[in-house]
């Protein structure tokens, strides 16, 4: 149950499901949450962060970088004000899209801070918690002293090593990589322009990592483009990449006050520092084709109703 002092979770309307879900669950445990809106951009309304702060608050979560669109979050200013507000607030930072894609968080502020490997081309199935001296977290499982007696068990040393490793390289590398993948970037989009296609970005360059665009295809239906670019070896998801299958409206893009026809016609495209020059030219190919397509049949239903 929650503690009777300190009940209330201040959380972002366009965290990942791994958090927004959990933080839902603690709600039926009697714990009262407030839930952060964002603005057109993806960005979050921070003077209701401060707005909400009071005696009770137990954590703030916010996470750093969307993974539906890219939208970067104001991380260090919201959890230093958190914490000149309220020390003795938990500010936890989702940082999965985050570390070594943009500016790494400072820490000074946060008390936890997640990370998953995978986003680093590490093994699958391993991650991090960072927690600070001023965090403490209760064992969900029991039997063992590994991991500060926190999480029991024998050690993944592969999936460990193959983490730092990745961690290193990234970071020394993340000044190229993210030159480069925001060039393919720009490249898709001025791409897409000399084609004809009617579209639009969901958020404002300058405020994104660079790793993530979320397009809207005026007039194409998004499922239907998933499955045709699938066919031709591309992949792309409609929300996240964790809920590219699921027919309902995405949150994130709900909470950006997107129309039913904007988030139905939404793609998210993401980059690696895999990708070259040519993927952004097949994929750009491909929605040229699927547009004409459009255009094609769309013409042939007028007439047919002449």
């Amino acid at each position: 149950m929650a503690n009777s002092t300190r009940n209330e979770i201040i959380v972002s309307a366009i965290e990942h499901p791994a958090i927004f879900n959990t933080v839902k669950h603690m709600q039926q445990s009697g714990f009262i949450v407030h839930i952060v809106p964002v603005d057109h951009r993806g960005i979050i309304e921070t003077s209701f962060i401060y707005d909400l702060l009071n005696e009770h608050t137990s954590m703030v979560l916010v996470m750093g970088v969307n993974n539906e669109t890219g939208a970067r979050q104001p991380i260090d200013d919201i959890a230093k004000k958190v914490k000149t507000i309220d020390p003795e607030i938990s500010f936890i930072c989702d940082g999965v899209q985050t570390l070594t894609k943009v500016s790494s968080p400072d820490l000074t502020y946060i008390d936890a801070l997640i990370g998953s490997g995978h986003k680093l081309g590490a093994a699958m199935g391993v991650g991090f918690f960072y927690l600070n001296h001023r965090f403490r977290l209760s064992p969900l499982l029991f039997g063992g002293e590994q991991e500060g007696g926190v999480r029991p068990g024998t050690e993944n040393i592969y999936g460990i090593e193959s983490l730092y490793r990745a961690l290193v390289h990234h970071q020394k590398n993340a000044d190229q990589y993210h030159n480069h993948v925001r060039a393919l970037s720009v490249l898709l989009q001025k791409t897409l322009e000399q084609s004809g296609i009617s579209f639009s970005i969901n958020t404002q360059d300058g405020e994104t990592s660079g790793y993530i665009l979320s397009i809207c295809f005026n007039g194409i239906d998004a499922s239907r483009a998933i499955k045709f670019l699938s066919q031709r070896g591309i992949c792309v998801s409609k929300g996240s990449a964790c809920s590219s299958v699921s027919p309902t409206p995405s949150r994130v893009l709900s909470a950006m006050k997107l129309s039913h026809t904007q988030m139905s016609s939404t793609l998210r495209v993401s980059f690696s520092p895999l990708n070259v020059k040519e993927d952004v030219l097949t994929f750009c190919a491909a929605m040229s084709e699927l547009h004409s397509y459009n255009v094609e049949t769309s013409a042939l239903e007028q007439q047919s109703q002449m």
